[in-house]
């Protein structure tokens, strides 16, 4: 009986001291996750909005310049070109999006140290 008891006290404090161990790795994890969020949330947010803004002014100025020759295009290609880089601009926004996204998901990890995994 006092073996048993002994060796149930000395596995306690095994998962005890374990515990510990896993909660001071978790801690810096926790820390960089965090710092990783923000700092993706703060990038995400400027080059959404960034984005954004300068495909609306080339829109407004390439509608514009259609409406002004009388939707007779002086230069196709460049007309093209500049429709492409809207679209690819476009497409790009949709990517910073991502990154907004992503600094959520990173911030929900980071409060629920349970779904942090190490790789060593």
């Amino acid at each position: 009986m006092c073996v048993n008891r002994e060796v149930q006290e000395l596995s306690s404090k095994k998962d005890e001291s374990q515990a510990i161990v896993v909660s001071e790795q978790v801690d810096p994890v926790a820390k960089r996750l965090d710092a990783t969020s923000r700092y993706f949330k703060r990038l995400g947010s400027l080059g959404f909005w960034g984005q954004l803004v300068c495909i609306i002014v080339v829109a407004v100025i390439l509608s514009f310049s259609v409406v002004i020759t009388g939707e007779k295009i002086t230069s196709p290609a460049a007309f093209y070109a500049t429709a492409g880089g809207i679209v690819a601009a476009f497409l790009s926004v949709f990517w910073s999006f991502g990154y907004i996204r992503l600094s959520d998901r990173l911030k929900k990890t980071t409060n629920d140290p349970s779904k942090v995994t190490f790789f060593f």
